[in-house]
């Protein structure tokens, strides 16, 4: 019978055969699975467990686990499963990314608001141009972090 595993509250079954010859167990934390585990569960898990993998690394593309799915990922046979991952593991992060680009942007117009200048005034306050600052609020370029510290402080010091 499967153990039983809960990862961010969510109970999921793995199979404990992917867990022989290593110290770890099923109730291990996901992301201190050792290679062989993750390598295991691709090679010869079933749909359901790679649901566990794929599951747990769009909610933590950048953490452990994803991390050493990767490094599995980069040194492992040409499976179908590893194709599979490859793109799961792509798509979180790139998701995440666009996540954040977004959250960045709301922190900007949130700040131009706060200021109670116009967006126009806003640039010219923080040494970028109006153009520039409408294509940070708008998601559609990455402001560096020295540029957020300093919207951050003119919309404090106005």
């Amino acid at each position: 019978m499967p153990a039983t595993v809960r990862e961010d509250g969510v109970e999921v079954q793995i199979s404990p055969q992917f867990f022989r010859n290593v110290t770890t167990t099923p109730s291990t934390p996901i992301d201190d699975w050792p290679h062989e585990v993750f390598r295991a569960v691709l090679e010869y898990g079933m749909v359901y467990d790679w649901r566990i993998v794929a599951d747990f690394v769009r909610a933590h593309p950048w953490g452990k686990a994803a991390h050493t799915l990767e490094e599995v990922i980069d040194y492992s046979d040409d499976l179908d499963t590893y194709h599979l991952m490859k793109r799961i593991l792509h798509n979180a992060r790139a998701d995440a990314q666009e996540g954040e680009r977004q959250q960045v942007a709301s922190e900007l117009a949130s700040y131009v608001r706060q200021s109670g200048m116009t967006q126009k005034d806003f640039a010219l306050a923080t040494g970028t141009s109006a153009s520039r600052l409408s294509s940070y609020i708008s998601g559609k370029t990455d402001p560096r972090a020295s540029y957020v510290v300093r919207a951050r402080a003119a919309a404090l010091n106005t």
